[in-house]
């Protein structure tokens, strides 16, 4: 093996194969690369110390990746390498290696093992839809089974202070949202429901109220002393009828929770509007008093409400897990756990104590204690075989249990034993040198990064493709807004996706290619708008990454059409099918198919849409006379109702879509009609997988297909797109591991934390932490429960300037300052993983990055807004102390030419010089723009060209001769549902054409089915 190319991390990591490593690799630093060359050098002579090899097999790795499309890429170039090292018997037994994903070894180890560990041997493993679906009969049989009979002391209380479900979509605080959430926090942890720690303990009602009216009973003898005034009289009415009421309370002995509700609401807030100084002191000291009281009185009343939930949760857990059981399947959870439980027992322990002599784990800062501690196992004594490769920058997936300390006591085990095996790869082969500029200038910064950041040197020495040619690399785009009147944010949102577009088309001009660039976002919510702001500018785009399939509109056209297979007389399912882009038809067609004449009044009378078809069938055979579009639709219709029962539903959509036409005419659209017709293959796989799965007919395929797109997070489907020349669209986690050489970033403000009432769970070191708030009981409620903030400098609560540490919430000494604990330790999470996910963001750029944010503006101070979470590390980064400045300006950061920071304080001039008219007067119906006819501005061409758009219909009868007939195409209506609007006009009635703002692009699953299209 040539080393003469490595850097000397790359070097140490690939040769140092019989001790401890920990490789910190920085983004682009060639990390595949250099795990690759390790396993090859591994299996060649010279590797082990004695000359010869250090492995006798590839047998002898195991090697963990974070996905299976990682573990497939390091597969394919370990046989590349061995090949080329003329090792190919070796090469031939890479793709049984262990080389996977943790989930897919936990499923190897199990299946040898089943008949030891009690196990059905043929177990298999239930995808994210199918988990639901257990969980929703586990929820469901736990919610109604206490609704049947509700005893004295049993889940009454519970029911009557929450919401018992979620209705209307997610509600975080209904009884079933929040069961499901234990539910899942229990199934993901080895210790089952007994992860939850125990409630500290809290202060009796009685004990809060004595510490109430000893409060006001002072603040009311300083008050006495006061200056008489309507103020002050009226507040001393108010505090001593609550002190008669409170001591009233007291003589009849212990005070229940109902009691303290009903006396805190008697009670008034100490008013520090009257008296001297020293009185408005001692009564600001008394609000801060009064606002602790209160919240500590809130965790006292959900304390009961609390065990009920616990319980009312326990069943459902029980419920799940006895459901898995019964079908012989386990979670991805399941795997992970029932390994680590099988890795404890002596003879399988001993079965793979050195089975593997070369142990590594990729992405490994996205890994949680119980992976850590299965994968310890079988590294050998210590560890001593286990070589981590991760980066505690690029840490992203909190959310999915991933836990940054894991990663960081690894490297502090590694420094304690083995100072030599801390490994960095600090060369970044990606980027040019002004990106990483940039990116140091940001996270460089103490408060960023501070003294963990690696700063990454530009390493590339190959030729780059396309040089970039303009003559800045960085920008950053402010767009303020007021918090009140004026422009709102969803118009600056609109415009920020504006000046991204606008500047995209900038570097078109020049000469940069659309395939260059791409649109990563810290959420999906608005990613429309930035692909209309794209499309506005001649973009074409298609959105790659996120969770967005299950709302295209085109996945769900083919859940119809699954629908109307399963039932041909589903009279709404096939309205929207054949309303839809697949078949368009028109006002005129409905009318045809939804009227027939009466015999003897001969007047016009209205029929069943599927009863049309079957008599229009007829009539075309007879020689009557109806639309191409309609005649087409009979034929395809009819073939499904056919087909249906003796033909996989799968095959017969396939057939469906084809013979309709749709795929040809998406075919002809381009990028953005192959990304459509991406999620229409993915859902057809989709279905037929369904099918395979199970001994299912149509009616059920139908209905767990359309369970799977209301439970499950499926991201775009995709075909091949060579060559295409589109803008993607996607989430920065799904940009992970990709780079593109002109990136734009934005959505990336901080995410929202906990409301005001329903649960909060944190998972910290294991351990799952709970606290609760009541809801109906206290909502609404005067006195002190109306929400009051205690003045600055007088609060009571529990504060934590620098974050809560594990040992805070774990040590808390009562329910209050745990929920406190809890809450800043999850900011402070949640502020780091942010940081990470912009540092993952900036770091996909190769040439040149665009930064954009949106803020809302202030009056003083900081007035762009841009002084919280990232955007103010970047305002800190660039401007010192200093706020951003109005306009265009260019600031230093280190990289060749400077950054132009160019900021807009958005005026409704700018939505009409950014998104044009029309815009304004949907964004901003009340405005006022000099020379604009009264009624506003058209918002889409209604010329006889747009109008007459091509659609066209194949001939099926001569499809081997591949002609087409073609009809006009009205696509100015859109989303027309109902009989009486339909007879209003002739127009087509079609689907939405920004269908492809939420699709995939581009990967060679289906090219073979494309290509014999």
């Amino acid at each position: 093996m040539d080393f003469s190319t490595f850097k000397p991390g790359q070097l140490a990591c690939v040769t140092t194969l019989d001790a401890p490593v920990a490789v910190s690799a920085g983004a682009g630093s060639g990390k595949t690369f250099t795990l690759t060359q390790r396993i090859a050098w591994a299996l060649m002579e010279g590797s082990a110390k004695d000359g010869g090899r250090y492995l006798n097999s590839i047998d002898e790795v195991l090697a963990i990746t974070f996905t299976d499309k990682a573990a497939g890429e390091i597969k394919a170039r370990v046989k590349s390498v061995l090949r080329a090292e003329g090792m190919a018997p070796e090469a031939l037994k890479v793709d049984a290696a262990w080389i996977s994903t943790i989930h897919g070894m936990c499923s190897r180890i199990l299946h040898s093992h089943a008949v030891q560990l009690g196990l059905d041997p043929s177990f298999g493993v239930i995808d994210e839809a199918q988990a639901e679906r257990l969980m929703d009969e586990a929820v469901e049989e736990a919610l109604s089974g206490t609704n049947e009979f509700v005893e004295p002391c049993g889940t009454d209380a519970l029911f009557k202070e929450f919401k018992a479900r979620a209705n209307d979509g997610f509600d975080a605080s209904s009884v079933e949202s929040m069961v499901r959430m234990l539910v899942r926090c229990a199934v993901a942890s080895p210790q089952g429901f007994s992860c939850y720690a125990a409630q500290p303990p809290t202060r009796s009602a009685g004990t809060l109220l004595r510490g109430l009216v000893d409060t006001i009973q002072e603040l009311h003898d300083l008050t006495l002393a006061q200056k008489s005034g309507k103020t002050r009289d009226a507040w001393l009415q108010n505090a001593e009828a609550f002190l008669e009421d409170a001591e009233a309370a007291f003589a009849k002995g212990d005070i229940e929770a109902s009691t303290l509700i009903d006396l805190f609401e008697k009670c008034p807030h100490p008013s520090a509007a009257f008296g001297a100084k020293e009185f408005k002191e001692r009564a600001k000291e008394a609000q801060g008093v009064c606002v602790a009281l209160v919240a500590e009185a809130r965790h006292l009343i959900a304390m009961p409400l609390l065990d009920e939930l616990m319980a009312l949760a326990g069943r459902a857990y029980e419920g799940y897990c006895r459901r898995k059981r019964a079908i012989g399947m386990m979670d991805n959870d399941d795997l992970l756990i029932e390994t680590a439980r099988a890795l404890e027992r002596e003879d399988i322990a001993r079965e793979f104590a050195d089975k593997f002599k070369l142990v590594m784990v990729d992405e490994f800062q996205d890994t949680d204690q119980l992976q850590v501690d299965m994968i310890t196992r079988l590294s050998g004594p210590g560890a001593c075989r286990l070589c981590t490769v991760g980066d505690a920058q690029q840490s992203i997936y909190r959310f999915r249990g991933a836990d940054i300390s894991v990663y960081r006591r690894r490297l502090d085990a590694v420094k304690a034993s083995n100072p030599s095996g801390m490994i960095t790869l600090p060369d970044n082969f990606r980027s040019h040198a002004d990106v990483l500029k940039f990116v140091d200038c940001i996270f460089g910064q103490p408060q960023v990064f501070g003294d963990e950041f690696m700063s990454l040197a530009a390493s590339r020495k190959e030729p780059v493709k396309v040089p970039f040619k303009g003559s800045r690399r960085i920008d950053v785009l402010l767009t303020t807004h007021p918090s009140r009147g004026g422009v709102n944010s969803a118009a600056a949102r609109r415009i920020e996706a504006a000046r991204i577009a606008r500047r995209f088309a900038e570097l078109r001009e020049i000469g940069h290619r659309p395939s260059d660039m791409a649109v990563l976002l810290g959420r999906m919510v608005n990613a429309g708008d930035y692909a209309e702001a794209l499309r506005t500018e001649g973009f074409a785009c298609v959105i790659a990454g996120g969770s967005v399939f299950a709302s295209a509109p085109e996945t769900k056209i083919m859940l119809r059409l699954a629908q109307v297979i399963a039932n041909p007389r589903a009279t709404s399912s096939l309205f929207e099918l054949l309303a839809s882009d697949m078949f368009a038809l028109s006002a005129d067609d409905f009318i045809e198919l939804s009227t027939k004449i009466d015999e003897r009044s001969h007047a016009p009378r209205r029929r069943d849409l599927y009863e049309g078809f079957v008599e229009l069938e007829r009539s075309i055979a007879s020689g009557a006379q109806v639309s191409p579009h309609l005649a087409h639709a009979v034929r395809v219709v009819r073939s499904l109702a056919a087909r249906a029962g003796r033909v996989p539903v799968a095959r017969i959509m396939e057939d469906a879509v084809r013979d309709s036409g749709w795929l040809a005419r998406l075919d002809a659209q381009g990028a953005e009609g192959l990304s459509i017709a991406g999620n229409v293959m993915k859902a057809i796989r989709i279905v037929g997988a369904i099918e395979n799965d199970n001994a299912y007919g149509p009616s059920k395929t139908a209905q767990a297909f359309e369970d799977r797109l209301a439970l499950s997070k499926e991201a775009p489907g995709a075909l091949s797109a060579k060559g295409g020349d589109f803008v993607r669209i996607m989430t920065v986690h799904a940009s992970k591991g990709l780079e593109f050489p002109i990136v734009a970033v934005a959505e990336m403000e901080r995410g929202k934390m906990r409301g005001g009432s329903g649960l909060a769970c944190e998972v910290i070191e294991g351990n799952a932490y709970l606290s609760l708030l009541p809801d109906k009981s206290v909502a609404g409620r005067e006195g002190l429960w109306k929400p009051k903030k205690a003045p600055e400098g007088y609060e009571a609560l529990p504060t934590y300037i620098d974050g809560a540490s594990p040992s805070d919430v774990e040590d808390a000494p009562d329910p209050l300052t745990r929920a406190c604990a809890m809450n800043a330790y999850a900011e402070q999470q949640e502020a780091e993983e942010r940081r990470r996910l912009l540092y993952v963001a900036l770091t996909r750029a190769k040439e040149a990055l665009v930064f954009a944010m949106t803020t809302t503006s202030r009056a003083s101070g900081f007035t762009s807004g841009a002084d919280f979470g990232v955007y103010d590390d970047v305002r800190s980064a660039l401007c010192g102390v200093e706020d951003f400045a109005a306009g265009d300006t260019l600031i230093e950061f280190g990289g060749s030419a400077p950054a132009l920071v160019s900021r807009i304080d958005a005026t409704e001039a700018d939505i009409v010089d950014y998104l044009g008219e029309s815009a304004l007067y949907e964004l901003m119906p009340n405005a006022q723009i000099d020379g604009c006819v009264e009624g506003g501005a058209a918002t889409s061409d209604c010329s006889e060209e747009s109008l007459a758009t091509s659609f066209a219909i194949p001939d099926l009868d001569a499809c081997c001769r591949g002609s087409l007939a073609e009809a006009p195409w009205r696509s100015s209506r859109v989303d027309v549902t109902s009989y009486s609007a339909i007879a209003q006009g002739e127009e087509h009635v079609a689907g939405k054409g920004d269908a492809c703002a939420e699709s995939g692009f581009a990967r060679d699953e289906d090219d073979a089915f494309w290509d014999a299209l």
